[in-house]
């Protein structure tokens, strides 16, 4: 809610309204064109020497020289694009007030991804000796409402090693992505993708890690986790790539590196070469290479099409293959041949995936279905942007590096925290910046 002070409330109500004054105006412009020039030094020459600064959940600073201080430290760290309208701009006799609502686009000068902000501001006014017009009490306020017109982005920067979770409009829906890292980083952020058909939250205890030391954005792969499915019945992986750059776009996401396993390494290659401009490095983890009848097997038994049904057998089904999964390679081949001889996880971190399966049961064989008609090797041979792989894949890539993940002892999620640091390190290392 908009807060005036108390002695411009009493002077509203005491006296007619008034029209728009021209040399209040002029201040008005004046004052937020010295904000998109950054020019600190007509900021404060705007102000009186006992003026005092309302910001929005923040300390009162009092005085010109505190407030100067506050904007010229603001300046120092942010280009800014302030887009002003103004509501009341009045003056009654040696007193004026401005008061209206704003757009600021914030970014930051070391590199990291801009945001905007939208919020009220409230000025009182006093005309100086020399017959100018200065800032007396200022007050602004960011708003949890979005202003008429407006669009406003999340802030992209949580505390140090923090990842939360957070949702980002596309045109067919939400996508649902856990982002954190350093709150003042000079790097680049990472978006890290996972691999399928799981979600970004299984991968929760790296991007904790990772976040320790770059930006991390992991979105959920459009028809997993908790974003929303794609809108078509059969979409490419395209699509998926697409809708992973669009995601970025609403994230304030210029320009990014990116990291994939499997099914989210194929949509990292897509999105590279949709727009390599964009990408500063792609680190691609395990990749497979199926054809003919090997091909047709997995495309037909992998990530099966499952509907819910009312007597609930689709939840056994997704428990028996969740358990395969951690049991057999692949999961529907069970002779002594295919095991994998890990044991299964803990009941926690099987009940956490199986929790992500159900919700995503009805749509997670889209991305696969995409998956298996994705020409891998064709798409590999025409990267152009840095790109790191495993020593067998690097060689079908143009001047790829090569890697060797640190080990993490099986599953992410149950890994250890000094083998997920190591990992993070190496991956933090690999993108360099």
């Amino acid at each position: 809610m908009f807060r005036f002070t108390v002695v411009a409330l009493l002077t509203l109500l005491s006296l007619p309204a008034q029209a728009e004054d021209a040399s209040v105006r002029k201040f008005h412009d004046a004052f937020f064109l010295a904000w998109n020039e950054s020019n600190a030094e007509d900021l404060v020459e705007r102000l009186t020497e006992d003026t005092i600064y309302h910001p929005h959940g923040a300390q009162t600073l009092n005085g010109r020289n505190a407030v100067g201080e506050s904007y010229s430290a603001f300046l120092s760290s942010f280009d800014v694009r302030m887009n002003v309208s103004a509501e009341v701009l009045e003056s009654f006799g040696n007193h004026g007030i401005m008061q209206g609502t704003y757009t600021s686009i914030l970014t930051p000068k070391d590199g990291r991804p801009g945001w905007e902000r939208s919020g009220r501001y409230h000025m009182d006014l006093v005309k100086s000796d020399d017959g100018q017009w200065r800032i007396a009490r200022e007050v602004t306020q960011t708003t949890t409402d979005p202003i008429a017109g407006v669009k406003t982005s999340p802030d992209p920067i949580a505390t140090q090693g923090e990842v939360r979770r957070r949702f980002a409009d596309i045109a067919e829906g939400q996508v649902h992505y856990w982002q954190g890292g350093p709150a003042a980083s000079r790097k680049l952020p990472v978006l890290f993708l996972h691999p399928g058909p799981h979600s970004a939250r299984v991968q929760k205890p790296l991007l904790d890690a990772l976040a320790g030391y770059r930006p991390v954005y992991a979105p959920d792969i459009m028809g997993m986790g908790d974003s929303s499915p794609p809108p078509e019945s059969g979409p490419d992986l395209d699509y998926f790539a697409d809708a992973v750059l669009r995601f970025a776009d609403a994230a304030g996401l210029d320009r990014f590196s990116v990291y994939g396993s499997n099914l989210s390494a194929r949509i990292g290659v897509e999105m590279a070469l949709q727009q390599p401009e964009r990408v500063h490095t792609l680190i691609l983890n395990r990749m497979v290479f199926f054809e003919g009848d090997t091909l047709a097997m997995w495309a037909g038994e992998h990530v099966p099409n499952i509907q819910p049904d009312q007597e609930g057998a689709y939840v056994t089904f997704l428990w028996s293959r969740l358990r395969d999964l951690n049991t057999y390679v692949p999961w529907f081949k069970k002779g002594a041949e295919n095991l994998r001889g890990k044991g299964l996880p803990s009941a926690d971190v099987l009940h956490l995936s199986f929790v992500e399966q159900v919700k995503m049961a009805p749509t997670m064989h889209l991305a696969f279905n995409a998956y298996w008609s994705y020409p891998l090797a064709e798409k590999l041979a025409r990267l152009s942007v840095r790109t790191v792989a495993l020593e067998n894949d690097a060689i079908r890539i143009p001047n790829a590096e090569t890697w060797t993940p640190t080990p993490l002892g099986g599953n992410v999620i149950s890994a250890t925290p000094d083998a997920l640091v190591i990992r993070a390190k190496q991956i933090d290392a690999l993108i360099g910046d």
